[in-house]
């Protein structure tokens, strides 16, 4: 039986680039939960809808304060849904070539370019890494023990010189996400459970941006050792798909879970 997915949109409106990953999940055979805190529309048929308040009460201070994004509740969320063992956690846009397995150590994530990236993750719930990320979450005005000096001490005595309060959003983007990956899986000699890049992040920013252009996608098909995709170019995901491009030929290829 293949393993439960989970994700979050906060509220709203889905795009086409959220529908076709969502319904992806779906076609490769997955159960799938959406966890929302408000009214979201366009949701394929077959996703399961999740109350997140039941798992993490919504709290608007939980935000990256460099681009003000939500995304630190949602590495909050993801921590606590890993701890309760309710499955895989993926984001939701991350569109699925073949289903996730997770292997017996427990441990599912991906090498991206100078990171390991937190867009597909699963981690033992009983994992010290796991653990670490959720005390760092439980007490955002403490630095955690992985922050460079630079941040951790010269940019926190400029907060309290200034009666500013330190807190996890100031800290830096992903500080419990991609940089808590990238920093504690080498700490904790777990670099031999990672998936190389091709499994989750086959592509960088440039090159997700092109599956919205009429540009060649033979590489991605034929290359057997991609999972899934994880597609960044946020700004065209509310576009018709150009003819003849990725994003056409993954659209067409789940219309039947889009309903």
């Amino acid at each position: 039986m293949l393993p439960k997915l989970n994700t979050l949109w906060i509220e709203g409106a889905l795009s086409n680039l959220e529908r076709i990953c969502l319904a992806s999940m779906l076609k490769q055979g997955h159960e799938v939960t959406l966890f929302t805190y408000g009214k979201v529309t366009n949701i394929p048929k077959g996703v399961k809808l999740g109350r997140a308040e039941d798992i993490l009460p919504y709290d608007d201070s939980l935000r990256y304060a460099k681009n003000n994004s939500i995304t630190l509740l949602s590495d909050y969320f993801r921590c606590i849904l890993l701890k309760r063992e309710m499955g895989i956690w993926v984001d939701l846009d991350c569109f699925l070539l073949k289903p996730y397995i997770v292997p017996s150590h427990g441990y599912l994530l991906g090498h991206e370019i100078n990171t390991i990236n937190s867009s597909v993750l699963c981690l033992p719930s009983d994992s010290e890494i796991l653990q670490d990320m959720l005390d760092a979450c439980a007490n955002p005005n403490k630095s955690p023990y992985w922050l460079d000096f630079r941040r951790a001490y010269v940019k926190r005595l400029a907060f309290a010189l200034s009666g500013r309060q330190w807190h996890l959003g100031q800290m830096g983007w992903g500080i419990v996400g991609p940089v808590a990956l990238t920093r504690l899986v080498p700490r904790y000699n777990l670099l031999d459970k990672v998936q190389p890049m091709d499994a989750f992040y086959p592509l960088d920013r440039h090159g997700t941006a092109k599956l919205f252009e009429a540009e060649p996608f033979d590489h991605i098909l034929d290359n057997p050792n991609i999972i899934s995709i994880h597609i960044y170019a946020k700004e065209k995901k509310w576009d018709k798909p150009v003819p003849n491009s990725f994003i056409e030929f993954a659209t067409e290829s789940v219309k039947d879970y889009l309903g």
